[in-house]
């Protein structure tokens, strides 16, 4: 995986991985705010609760095998698409890393979530949401290992 300032994650590049979260470690006082920290906190709480994964973020970059994006299904196409990403591919059986993130002070601009009230609400509310709606639906067929990074065996 290529990070926007050029950097290469290593780990990302074996055969057993299929998602890599980049997982945000604030590098200055105030890189993240009150609602994005307390949003991480309850998310992940609630993931390793219900699937018994721990992550330290939402994070937000993310790769993903195309073979293991296809197998996920996915269904939400704004707010919630990351985390139901990551929760599907706990209940794949997907093999997951997470890769620390530097996040500095936004330079310029406003965050389209955490910088408004209402967008983090309806943010808060998607996040419960797909959780609610991924406790309710069966676990989705995992793929055969030898099928999960696009590998053919035969």
């Amino acid at each position: 995986m290529i990070w926007p300032d050029d950097t290469y994650d290593e780990p990302a590049k074996d055969n057993e991985t299929c998602l890599s979260v980049g997982t945000l470690l604030p590098s200055e006082h105030g890189a993240l705010s009150m609602i994005q920290r307390l949003g991480n906190y309850l998310i992940c709480g609630l993931i390793a609760v219900f699937w018994s994964k721990k992550f330290s973020d939402i994070g937000p970059f993310r790769a993903i095998t195309w073979k293991a994006l296809r197998s996920l299904t996915m269904k939400d196409s704004n707010l919630g698409w990351t985390f139901e990403m990551q929760i599907k591919a706990i209940k794949n059986g997907l093999t997951i890393i997470e890769v620390p993130v530097e996040y500095k002070c936004r330079q310029g601009g406003q965050s389209m979530v955490s910088g408004n009230l209402q967008t983090s609400i309806y943010a808060g509310a998607k996040m419960f949401f797909i959780i609610g709606q991924q406790l309710l639906t069966r676990q989705i067929p995992c793929l055969p290992n030898n099928e999960r990074n696009g590998v053919n065996h035969d």
